[in-house]
């Protein structure tokens, strides 16, 4: 589930639609997305935004509708800067520190992660982890280890 050339790590964007189209471009020619993915998982953030804020990490959790995906995998960012989002609750602008994005065929599957995420982020030991990768590598590691219980 975790591809570690969907781990960007101290990578400056400076927008969340750089961010958003750079990863898709990767996506696409890799062979896990289609040639729609990039346009439709931006216009799904500007509609219904993912930025949370939450103690000790901001994060947006991106995902479009599955069938723009040929492949299941995750993507991470954790940018050298933090990129701006809006918050899903409040629609106000705040600062991400971690990016997740959800790159799933199956509506079922999407679902899962997501309520397993919504368990994870709530736990301060996995969020210190997370804040801790400062490398790509620390970052593979620490997201497998914590993904592992998903799968």
């Amino acid at each position: 589930m975790i591809n570690e050339e969907f781990v960007y790590c101290n990578v400056d964007f400076s927008t969340s639609e750089e961010m958003l189209t750079t990863v898709s471009k990767d996506l696409f020619i890799a062979g896990f997305v289609t040639d729609m993915y990039g346009k439709k998982i931006i216009e799904r953030e500007k509609k219904y935004p993912t930025g949370l804020k939450l103690d000790g990490l901001n994060i947006a959790i991106c995902h479009t509708d599955p069938e723009y995906v040929l492949k299941n995998t995750l993507f991470f960012v954790r940018p050298k800067h933090a990129i701006k989002f809006k918050n899903a609750e409040t629609l106000e602008d705040i600062d991400v520190d971690l990016v997740i994005g959800l790159v799933f065929s199956s509506g079922e599957e999407h679902l899962k992660i997501l309520s397993f995420l919504a368990g994870l982020l709530s736990d301060s030991l996995c969020i210190h982890k997370i804040k801790e990768s400062n490398t790509p590598k620390q970052l593979v590691m620490t997201m497998k280890e914590i993904f592992r219980e998903c799968e």
